[in-house]
């Protein structure tokens, strides 16, 4: 089953470029968190060991087209957990869910990396927010990893010690547009294009969410 995740408005003077990775200017900055697991990586592709009658996937990373969000209004509106106003500092509710209820945003992050034959691979996972305080949190697996954020000149600088060597990471944040390719067990191939952010290491998917810090879609109250 495929995640409907938020769509937004960006910048109009922001153009595309392909392919992504060239449009991404920094190295990769570096990421150390504690887990084993993190060294190998998984394949985008699937492994092979599933049900031969399941459909495969393909991640296009070299088809990807990635978009500048040259403001941080844009930022905000896509990937901060709740919105105010910049200025003023005061609250600014989403009610893209449920009229007279505030909706939040948190967003499914991938690191990417590379696997064993040097293709990109995700080697790392999990939830990740941007609090209004300048603190973000990338939860994985089950283990909070916590840093600080500021923007200025549409450029977000992340500070953690667990990243890049615990010096600050300076980057655009891009909209990406990446091809999924699905292949049946007939070989019928098929496509879709999935929308996320690459903020430094990172890969955001955002999510609407009734409740602060939480996947939850609660139904909308009745009168």
């Amino acid at each position: 089953m495929r995640t409907n995740f938020l769509l937004l408005a960006f910048a109009a003077s922001a153009s595309f470029l392909a392919p992504a990775a060239i449009a991404q200017s920094q190295s990769t900055p570096e990421v150390a968190l504690c887990d084993p697991f993190l060294l190998s990586g998984d394949n985008n592709n699937d492994n092979g060991n599933e049900d031969p009658a399941k459909e495969t996937q393909k991640v296009r990373y070299d088809l990807e087209k990635a978009e500048t969000l040259s403001t941080e209004q844009a930022i905000m509106d896509a990937v901060y957990e709740e919105t105010w106003d910049l200025k003023t500092l005061a609250p600014v509710e989403r009610t893209a869910m449920c009229v007279g209820q505030p909706t939040y945003v948190v967003n499914w992050a991938e690191i990417l990396g590379t696997d064993e034959n040097g293709e990109p691979a995700v080697i790392a996972k999990g939830f990740f927010r941007f609090v209004k305080d300048g603190t973000f949190e990338f939860d994985f697996n089950k283990r909070p990893y916590i840093g600080k954020w500021t923007v200025k000149d549409a450029q977000m600088t992340l500070d953690a010690p667990w990243l890049n060597k615990g010096e600050p990471v300076v980057s655009a944040v891009e909209h990406l547009i990446t091809p999924i390719e699905l292949t049946s067990a007939e070989g019928k191939v098929d496509s879709y294009d999935q929308e996320s952010y690459r903020v430094g290491p990172f890969r955001l998917q955002p999510i609407e969410t009734t409740a602060r810090g939480l996947v939850q879609d609660c139904a909308c109250p009745t009168n």
